[in-house]
């Protein structure tokens, strides 16, 4: 079975092993806790000084990138995850380099 589409259904009906199983869970587990990270908070963090910088507001830099506003808050707020398309969009909306964010990432022990 393809692991990419693995669903709850399919480890509730132990359609796939014992090592699938847990490899799916606790990616999902980690994936969770990821949100409470330091790098999550120091990512939303630095996304918020970001659009500070440059005197935005949620609102205004929702428009810019065509989304509701609430969804910048909820970035900032940490209520929601944002993909790396997303952050590349983000940052180039704000002129900002997504590397360097990245590699203070990266320094985080």
């Amino acid at each position: 079975m393809n692991k990419s589409k693995l669903t709850q259904s399919h480890i509730k009906n132990r359609h796939v092993s014992n090592l699938e199983t847990r490899y799916h869970v606790s990616i999902i587990e980690a994936m969770k806790k990821s949100i409470y990270s330091q790098e999550s908070n120091l990512l939303r963090l630095w996304l918020t000084n970001q659009r500070k910088k440059k005197r935005l507001t949620q609102r205004q830099l929702a428009s810019l990138l065509g989304i509701h506003h609430s969804i910048i808050g909820k970035i900032e707020t940490g209520e929601r995850q944002i993909n790396v398309v997303e952050l590349i969009w983000y940052c180039k909306t704000l002129g900002v380099d997504p590397v360097d964010v990245i590699n203070r990432l990266q320094l985080m022990d």
